[in-house]
């Protein structure tokens, strides 16, 4: 088992109709999800659509099912009632549930019971054509219930969705997570496949849901969470891989590539995380244009610029950043990007948001 798979199965569940989680043999359930903060689940729209518009509403529960280490090294199989928060998009009231589910046809599951669990790590900014991509989910295709892997590339875009080849995905992994091999990070939840391809619902259509006045709010919660998470556990002993750790043995993040280590970068996003968040895509993205015109001592604005939402997705934007030195190539200056812009954000949220900042803690020096 490689140390994907170890950090991927406990933070995978399969998700069906209360009762139906703890069976062990074809049991009926509706797909799969993972946890991206304690508590929280991300899956596909459709998937909890399966449940009926009580469910999408939030009025009925579902079940979620997802194993746990043991103190022997055995897998134990672990319960929670779940209810859906965020659907997007929900269903009309009074009308059959749409086939298929229009995008970003994703849901925010929340999950009694579940406060403990490890999380996947969210990528922060997308993935290029012929990224080497992992696919996991639960599945009965073999006959037997059980977690399903496989390897393959993203592909390219299709309007809204990633385009997956190398593997199609199979009944049952649907709301399951698209792993990027090269950085270590979530960029897609499986939503089906095509006759050649499989689908999938890019990560940053999460980010995306910021803007809904519905949605935003939980969605703020649960991205709050997920950073905060994976901070709390940089030093502390766990049964499993670290993601941290092991995403810093990764090509894509190795030091040619990027002065920010994997353990500055998870610093920062937890000490990012306490900070009111932006006004708005546009005060974020001129942030980052400001930092790299000071950085490199010129302005070469970006020629396509992300409309991001978050701190945490500026940041992303910096990492690689290089001089344009004569010749080509150009050395390193994402480390002093992402410090300046960090300085940035705080000195920004403090004048906007000065004494609420404080009152919070937010204004002691981090550590570490």
């Amino acid at each position: 088992m490689s140390a994907f798979d170890e950090m991927v199965r406990p933070s995978l569940a399969r998700i069906g109709a209360p009762g139906d989680g703890y069976a062990t043999d074809r049991d009926s359930y509706w797909g799969s999800g993972f946890f991206i903060a304690p508590g929280w689940l991300l899956t596909c729209a459709h998937v909890v659509g399966k449940g009926g518009a009580a469910v999408c509403r939030g009025e009925s529960a579902l079940s979620v099912t997802w194993q746990e280490r043991t103190a022997d090294g055995a897998w134990q199989p672990r319960g929670g009632t779940g209810t859906a928060v965020v659907v997007a998009p929900r269903p009309e009231p009074g009308r059959p549930a749409p086939d298929p589910w229009p995008f970003p046809d994703l849901a925010l599951v929340r999950v009694t019971g579940a406060d403990a669990v490890r999380c996947l790590w969210l990528g922060d900014r997308e993935a290029g054509p012929l990224t080497p991509l992992g696919l996991y989910g639960w599945s009965v295709q073999t006959g037997e219930l059980g977690i399903r892997q496989g390897s393959g590339e993203l592909a390219g875009s299709d309007a809204r969705a990633l385009l997956l080849t190398g593997i199609l995905p199979i009944g049952g992994l649907s709301g399951g997570p698209v792993l990027d091999l090269r950085h270590g990070s979530v960029i897609g939840v499986i939503k089906g496949r095509r006759r050649e391809e499989g689908v999938a619902v890019p990560v940053t259509a999460l980010y995306e849901l910021l803007d809904s006045r519905e949605s935003g709010r939980a969605v703020r919660e649960v991205l709050r969470a997920h950073d905060l998470h994976h901070a709390s556990l940089l030093g502390a002993p766990s049964p499993y891989p670290h993601w941290t750790a092991v995403q810093a043995t990764l090509a894509g993040h190795a030091p040619s590539v990027s002065g920010v280590t994997t353990e500055l970068r998870t610093r920062l996003y937890g000490h990012l995380a306490h900070l009111p968040p932006p006004a708005g895509a546009g005060e974020v993205v001129h942030l980052v244009e400001d930092v790299k015109e000071q950085v490199r001592g010129e302005r070469l604005p970006s020629l396509m610029l992300r409309n991001v939402r978050t701190w945490r997705e500026g940041a992303a934007l910096l990492y690689g950043l290089r001089m344009l030195d004569p010749g080509g190539g150009g050395t390193l200056v994402d480390l002093d990007a992402v410090l300046l812009y960090a300085a940035r954000v705080a000195r920004r949220t403090a004048g906007e948001h000065g004494g609420r900042w404080r009152r919070a803690g937010c204004g002691r020096s981090p550590s570490g």
